[in-house]
């Protein structure tokens, strides 16, 4: 177990909540308790795919407590484990080398990114791919970008070996490991743009305002040119693929529309045409022809996700497939051949569904649920929702009440990281948990939240701690109003931006909330901003204009480094305090609700120090804050034992404020 440093105030402060919460337990409506191993546990099996041939089928599975890659002969039951990882998590995989091979990313406690490893199928035999020299070692990071079409054993990869900052990109051997250099990256560049026999045929570069541009060539040794730009408001814009016949590209592209959607750029006339688009929602995720690779469909980002077939070739299937379940459809992977699909049926009160689709009858085989232990136990629907902004915008979310309840009772704000991202419909732990123990769930999809359109994004820059937080304390109001909880009753809880968010809201309204949870939260927005690591300096730009900038040198030996205090401008200096005026950390006399804070003791974003300076600071005011760090966890809680243990000791404080139910 991960040593875990605690110092939690006097007990006394504790006594009265929790009298009130056994005395509120012992009158709410009883189902059956979920354990917190069950929830937060790994997966049984997740992201089965079959190999091009589709004879064999691999997957991720829980093995003694982690995850672990196995295999089997399809239909055949037998299970072959490929790896024996005990630390390390296997998160993600691809077939490669014509099925020979698998190469799957692995996690590691503490460890900032991924890691790469291959291993054959036939003898067993594995190893590390892209062991970084020493002097790299504590900023290596990889980008995976493309496999070979003609020499399937070997995959184009980003490494930022040479300069922490830029990312080289790479030809590398899965039988070997051996790495040959392909081209060096440039400052600022973001993403490598890659054909099927590895050679760069563009990248992406963030601009000085906080947007990007991509370069191309139409030769495979010609010059680059820039073909497109997506200032800052089209920021979701990029490259997705070449067509099949080379003529064109198609892009993510929001130019000229409110909401992303999938378009196709013609490289001659220069002119992009909108294949699938939404008035509202963004387009997200494809589905690519496994030979020609011609993009066949996408899905739009709506409150349940949905799919638009492009080519005539899958009309049918895509039909017979949404048809066929009601859960979100996913495609997972699809035989050389394309006879056989892996698909998955996504739920909110029930376990993942894969099956093998069988193009020729369009028929569903099971293959397993994700999970074979949930269906014994009562889980609770997921609504989406929505309501109006105090500046009349429209946001969405989702609600999941205890299973049974129809009047107020307890409310827990869950936000979401990020906070470019956004909560989806679907099984989610912690909302599952939260109403098993007797709460209302709440998950807003606030501004600045991806999926609802750029105008939506826009109106989330430089609003951490403003409107984006009003948004949330919207939500609120919105659940009191419509009777799903009362004032006095509500807690927030949050990781990563959730966890800002967590202590955003009991700085800015310490009235409205009875206790807060942040994990992994950061307390002081200037320091976050000044720490992040040489890899997201691409990302510089657009989080100047995003959140806020730091007054940073811009010539001479400290190009890069934050400025002295002595050496700010008047804009700097204001630009600092606006920083400071949306940072827990330098608001603490606001703060008057009980806390728990868990920290990272390898979080490399948000620093340990300066958690520690805010809980001492908010001890200093004798207010109870709870505060755990586990030593070997990163920027979130790597491992089960972390995680579990964490949600028991949130239990038990959920349960002294705000009176919900806890596992002895």
């Amino acid at each position: 177990m991960a040593k875990i440093l605690t110092d939690r105030p006097a007990a006394g402060r504790w006594i009265l909540p929790m009298l009130l919460a056994l005395f509120a337990v012992g009158c709410t409506q009883r189902v059956e308790l979920i354990p917190r191993e069950v929830l937060f546990r790994h997966a049984d099996r997740s992201t089965p795919k079959l190999s091009p041939d589709g004879t064999l089928l691999a997957w991720v599975a829980e093995i003694d407590g982690n995850t672990n890659l196995v295999v089997s002969q399809l239909g055949d039951t037998t299970r072959q484990i490929l790896t024996n990882h005990e630390k390390e998590s296997v998160t993600y995989f691809y077939w490669v080398d014509d099925g020979k091979r698998i190469v799957y990313f692995t996690g590691m406690q503490g460890y900032k990114m991924g890691r790469l490893n291959s291993v054959d199928i036939e003898t067993g035999d594995e190893f590390r791919l892209l062991d970084p020299p020493e002097d790299a070692k504590a900023t290596a990071e990889f980008r995976f970008y493309e496999m070979s079409s003609d020499e399937p054993w070997n995959l184009a990869v980003g490494l930022n070996w040479r300069d922490p900052a830029v990312f080289d990109l790479y030809r590398l051997n899965v039988r070997t490991g051996e790495t040959t250099l392909i081209e060096k990256g440039r400052e600022n560049l973001l993403w490598w743009f890659v054909d099927g026999t590895l050679t760069p045929r563009g990248y992406t570069i963030s601009e000085p305002d906080g947007g990007q541009s991509f370069y191309l060539r139409n030769e495979r040794n010609g010059r680059y040119k820039k073909e497109i730009t997506w200032a800052i408001e089209d920021d979701s814009g990029q490259p997705v693929g070449f067509s099949p016949d080379g003529k064109g590209i198609y892009i993510y592209d929001s130019r000229g529309y409110n909401s992303t959607g999938l378009a196709y750029y013609d490289l001659e006339t220069q002119e992009s045409t909108r294949l699938v688009g939404d008035e509202r929602y963004d387009v997200r995720g494809v589905v690519y022809d496994p030979v020609t690779w011609e993009i066949q469909a996408a899905r739009v980002l709506a409150e349940k996700s949905r799919w638009v077939a492009i080519a005539d070739e899958v009309k049918e299937d895509f039909s017979t497939l949404v048809a066929a379940r009601p859960g979100n459809l996913n495609i997972l992977s699809r035989t050389k051949d394309d006879s056989l699909w892996v698909v998955a049926y996504v739920y909110d009160t029930s376990p993942i569904e894969y099956f093998i689709y069988h193009r020729a009858d369009k028929s569903l085989e099971k293959l397993f649920n994700s999970r074979d232990d949930l269906a014994d136990y009562p889980l609770a629907p997921m609504e989406p929702i929505q309501f109006k902004a105090r500046d009349g915008l429209t946001i969405e979310g989702y609600l999941t009440r205890p299973i049974g309840k129809t009047g107020p009772g307890p409310l827990v704000v869950l936000p979401h990281g990020g906070p470019w991202s956004r909560d989806f419909w679907g099984f989610n732990a912690d909302a599952q948990w939260l109403a098993n123990r007797g709460y209302t769930c709440l998950q807003v999809n606030f501004r600045g939240s991806t999926g609802y359109g750029k105008e939506f994004v826009n109106a989330g820059n430089r609003e951490w701690g403003g409107k984006i937080q009003d948004d949330i304390t919207d939500g609120v109001q919105w659940a009191i109003g419509e009777g799903y909880t009362r004032a006095g009753e509500i807690g927030i809880y949050g990781g990563s931006f959730g966890g800002y968010a967590a202590l955003a809201g009991v700085t800015y309204t310490p009235e409205l909330y009875a206790c807060a949870v942040s994990v992994v939260g950061p307390v002081d927005v200037l320091d976050y901003l000044s720490s992040y690591p040489p890899a997201w300096n691409a990302y510089r730009s657009n989080l100047d204009r995003r959140v806020g900038y730091v007054p940073r040198y811009t010539s001479g030996p400290r190009t890069g480094e934050m400025k002295d205090s002595t050496d700010w401008t008047e804009s700097d200096r204001n630009e600092v305090e606006y920083l400071q005026s949306i940072s827990p950390f330098y608001n603490t006399d606001k703060i008057t609700t009980p806390l728990l804070i868990a920290q990272g003791g390898r979080d490399f974003l948000v620093r340990q120090q300066v958690t520690e300076e805010f809980v001492k600071k908010l001890r200093e005011k004798d207010l109870p804050v709870d505060y755990i760090v586990y030593e070997n966890s990163g920027h979130g809680l790597s491992s089960l034992e972390d995680r579990v243990d964490f949600i028991r000791r949130a239990e038990a404080f959920l349960a002294a404020y705000l009176g919900g139910r806890f596992e002895k």
